[in-house]
């Protein structure tokens, strides 16, 4: 079992924290907070969702079907952090990935973060529209997509990288997004409306909407 304390926490998120690996600087642990899917379906607006059972609300079973469907495809994993597994820790299973951080080993900030510190946010334009193209090229659909979720690692010539932390996996009825075509005008969407948040709140940023490759 992998003992964790405040000392190794990363941050949070409503659902889920993340911890350093105490023994690899290179790793990180997500793990499901105490009570968080409690709340979760007690919030839920729609009565009878609150009837599921609490596996239902748990983001982590998500990440897993779409790791899963991910495989070992280089293609597909260019912008997700590596999964190695579950894993037993003192404060309960978690998933054990690779943690993105700069190249010369410092922090990496998330897109929130970066946007807010970064005078010439056009910088990250063309970081942006190549993880945008990617995920509709790839045929990923990410379910919450928010710049919160997405982390910014800068490469030593200056060059930057964009992953996704977070939102991964469907949550269809109806799993039209296992169909390629589907997936595709789905995750251009989900790409186009992210876009378009990203402008509302920082007009300097110019964003255009993508497109959907034909086979």
């Amino acid at each position: 079992m992998i003992e964790l304390n405040d000392s190794l926490f990363i941050a949070e998120g409503s659902h889920r924290a993340t911890y350093r690996h105490p023994a690899d600087d290179g790793k990180c642990l997500k793990i499901v907070k105490s009570g968080s899917l409690e709340k979760r379906r007690k919030r839920n607006k729609k009565w009878y969702k609150r009837l599921r059972r609490l596996s239902a609300f748990d983001e982590t079973h998500k990440d897993l079907q779409a790791y899963r469907q991910f495989g070992t495809d280089e293609d597909k994993l260019k912008h997700i952090p590596r999964f190695h597994g579950m894993v037993e820790t003192s404060l309960g299973p978690a998933m054990l990935l690779d943690l993105v951080s700069n190249e010369d080993g410092t922090p990496a900030l998330s897109l929130r973060d970066y946007l807010n510190s970064e005078k010439n946010r056009n910088s990250l334009k063309e970081a942006l529209v190549e993880l945008g193209q990617h995920l509709v090229a790839q045929a990923i659909v990410v379910r919450d997509f928010s710049i919160g979720d997405v982390m910014v690692r800068k490469e030593l010539n200056e060059e930057i990288k964009l992953f996704i932390v977070d939102g991964l996996g469907g949550s269809e009825l109806i799993p039209l997004s296992s169909i390629p075509f589907f997936a595709r005008l789905k995750a251009a969407r989900r790409v186009d409306r992210f876009f378009e948040k990203i402008m509302q709140n920082y007009p300097d940023l110019q964003l255009h909407p993508t497109t959907v490759p034909h086979e």
